[in-house]
């Protein structure tokens, strides 16, 4: 039943090859632009965002994966919906001070 269209996706073109190539390099760089550019529109220090600059260029798929995480782990740490999470303890609010 799927024979006839298999038959017609053929890959084999001549230029597939480096049209495909020429695509996913296209994409890479604005990838990596949008990721330059969101770095330098972070309230880093200079140093934090040359570092993860060099970090994104130089490793190129696991430094955007890192900052991508490093970015959503500050994100949810300072919003308010987690603030119950990373309030700090009152002193005298733990169980055995409280038993007295």
């Amino acid at each position: 039943m799927l024979d006839p269209i298999l038959q017609k996706l053929d890959l084999s073109g001549p230029n597939l090859g480096k049209q495909a190539l020429i695509i996913c390099i296209i994409l890479y760089v604005i990838v990596v632009v949008c990721t330059i550019s969101s770095i330098a529109g972070q309230g880093f220090k200079s140093r934090t965002k040359l570092l993860w600059t060099a970090t994104v260029v130089f490793m190129p798929f696991l430094g955007i994966l890192c900052y991508l995480f490093a970015c959503i782990y500050l994100m949810l740490r300072t919003h308010p919906s987690f603030e119950r999470f990373t309030r700090p303890k009152r002193k005298g609010s733990s169980a055995a001070t409280s038993i007295s």
